[in-house]
């Protein structure tokens, strides 16, 4: 029994190894990160889900896959300092009602709620109606 808990640890050593060698410029996705490790039984690469089993039972590929995610928010709020620079107006709206909200910068919704007061007032009659029958 030892022999065989020493393989499957060696395989488990080697799965995390590979995983951790696999999460440089995965930008945080499982999916690109198990496709990177390939074996004879799955040249396609590991499912997606083994990696986040990984990832979550140790902390430190946890802080790397982490890491590589807060990369790709970087380079897209690069992006988006690049439009907002060329003037485009979505990209202006969009970090002014993310970014500036301290300074009013906010989507509001109003609701008129005169219309679905008169339309419960309508089920409540006929509410009463039915239970007086």
């Amino acid at each position: 029994m030892g022999r065989h808990d020493t393989k499957r640890e060696q395989k488990r050593k080697e799965l995390y190894d590979a995983i951790k060698s696999a999460i440089p410029k995965s930008a945080g996705l499982y999916s690109i990160i198990g496709t990177r490790i390939t074996t004879k039984d799955k040249p396609e690469g590991i499912s997606w889900m083994t990696v986040k089993r990984y990832v979550d039972n140790h902390a430190d590929l946890r802080a790397m896959v982490d890491n590589e995610a807060e990369v790709v928010v970087d380079i897209g709020e690069n992006a988006l300092l690049i439009a907002i620079k060329k003037g485009e107006p979505w990209a202006i709206r969009l970090f002014l009602t993310t970014k500036a909200k301290h300074r009013g910068y906010v989507t509001r919704t109003e609701f008129d709620d005169l219309g679905s007061r008169k339309e419960l007032e309508d089920v409540k009659t006929k509410l009463k109606k039915y239970l007086d029958e």
